[in-house]
């Protein structure tokens, strides 16, 4: 074995050969005996921040599919790059028209409902019994039912994150 990259502690290892093993649960790959295990992320909730930058006029985006601002929206999602498989996804924005979040109209998270980082594999957070997050009573800030550790990005006009849509 030896050391390379970024100093002491990196260890590069001979190459060597693996027996790579692809079922609908996953792959393994295994070599001298050893299996190493690996499946396919969960098909949970997940919501994502796309790649992309959008100057925020969706509704007067020619290259975007829908009727209304809330649509292109969601066609800006489920275009992403970043958009972690294929399921539908929905953008977390409101109109108050189109969507909302009180009273609920299409509202993008469910009631009760654990949502994932978009691997699929750490918990965010849970919504409510009005599929929203809980708020904290000194602050009043949205706080993760799961975490008190949950950092989440402020999100502008530019960025837009995205819950996937059960259908």
């Amino acid at each position: 074995m030896r050391e390379e990259g970024f100093g002491s502690g990196c260890p590069i290892r001979d190459d060597h050969v693996e027996v790579l093993t692809v079922t609908a649960a996953g792959i393994t790959l295994s070599r001298d005996g050893v299996d190493a295990h690996y499946v396919r992320a969960a098909a949970v909730p997940k919501i994502f921040l796309t790649a992309e930058l959008h100057h925020g006029d969706f509704l007067h985006d020619p290259n975007l599919a829908g009727a209304n601002a809330i649509a292109k929206a969601d066609s800006f999602c489920n275009g992403s790059i970043a958009k972690p498989d294929g399921q539908r996804y929905k953008a977390i924005l409101a109109d108050g028209t189109n969507r909302s979040a009180v009273p609920a109209v299409d509202w993008v998270t469910k009631p009760n409902t654990t949502y994932y980082q978009a691997a699929g594999a750490l918990a965010l957070f849970t919504a409510n019994a009005q599929g929203l997050l809980r708020q904290d009573h000194h602050s009043g800030a949205a706080v993760p039912e799961r975490t008190q550790h949950l950092r989440v990005p402020v999100v502008g006009p530019r960025h837009l994150l995205h819950e996937r849509r059960r259908l």
